[in-house]
């Protein structure tokens, strides 16, 4: 369903994350790699609700694009198998 959270994030379109985060600085690059997941910040959700729409491909994902910076990350890089997020969704 279009916009419904999914609890497998293998079936996700969309990935919110907050980069600032060790964990999500570590689903920007271990997901960021996968070009059928568009990685954005959380924020994402609070600019689509003030534009009363969904921000899109189209609309440039409203500046939200998560990349890596290919800087370190904490003790957790590696051990993203079996976390969980609350944060994945389907789009289409």
């Amino acid at each position: 369903k279009a916009g419904a959270a999914i609890s497998n994030i293998q079936n996700a379109d969309v990935i919110l994350v907050d980069g600032r985060s060790d964990y999500g600085r570590g689903f920007i690059r271990e997901w960021g790699k996968d070009a059928d997941k568009v990685i954005l910040e959380h924020l994402w959700v609070s600019a689509c609700i003030a534009a009363a729409k969904f921000l899109g491909k189209d609309d440039e994902w409203g500046g939200f694009l998560s990349v890596d910076d290919g800087l370190p990350i904490g003790s957790g890089e590696t051990e993203l198998e079996g976390m969980e997020t609350q944060y994945a969704l389907n789009v289409s």
